[in-house]
């Protein structure tokens, strides 16, 4: 599951001389990603196997990493960047496809966008780089006869979609409630 850190959209930010300011310390596991991990999880204890995060980002991106081994992941890989650079959904795309190229999976799970940005735009780059069968926006996940049966929300009401395994699949913050541990 890829997941990423963001600001905290409910940090208090105020307006100083037009400009805005955000309390930018204040960063979080992306509401979308949790979803992910979360629908992982579920799958995991109904169906087995391992949850494994990975996370592009600088070092305090660890607390991220730490969010999602506290809700139950088996294991993170953090994939380190300096704090200044800046990356768009290319360039994620990029380094998550470089990451998973020679590894065994059945299924990368990204949240369908980020909160900081909302292009949804990864995934989709993702699944294109490595060849996999691809669905957005899903609201629901089961595993039938080693196919990933997909719940997706589309335009006019929900689909299901089944895709062969090894797959790529955005997932909405709307398909469960994350067990996130407060950690302090």
């Amino acid at each position: 599951i890829c997941i990423k850190m963001v600001p905290d959209v409910y940090a208090p930010l105020q307006i100083k001389e037009g400009e805005l300011i955000m309390d930018a310390d204040r960063m979080v596991l992306n509401a979308y990603d949790a979803s992910a991990v979360e629908e992982a999880l579920v799958l995991k204890e109904k169906h087995g196997g391992e949850v494994e995060v990975v996370c592009i980002g600088p070092a305090k991106a660890s607390e991220t990493i730490r969010k999602a081994l506290a809700m139950g992941a088996d294991k993170a890989t953090h994939i380190l960047a300096t704090g200044d650079e800046e990356y768009d959904s290319a360039s994620y795309a990029k380094i998550l496809s470089a990451f998973f190229k020679d590894k065994e999976y059945d299924v990368i799970g990204l949240g369908k966008q980020s909160q900081d940005t909302d292009s949804g735009l990864t995934g989709s780059m993702v699944a294109e780089h490595l060849s996999l069968p691809y669905t957005t926006n899903a609201v629901g996940l089961e595993v039938e006869n080693g196919n990933l049966v997909v719940k997706r929300q589309g335009d006019s009401g929900q689909e299901m979609i089944e895709l062969p395994t090894p797959c790529a699949v955005t997932c909405s913050n709307d398909m469960n409630d994350p067990r996130i541990p407060n950690l302090k």
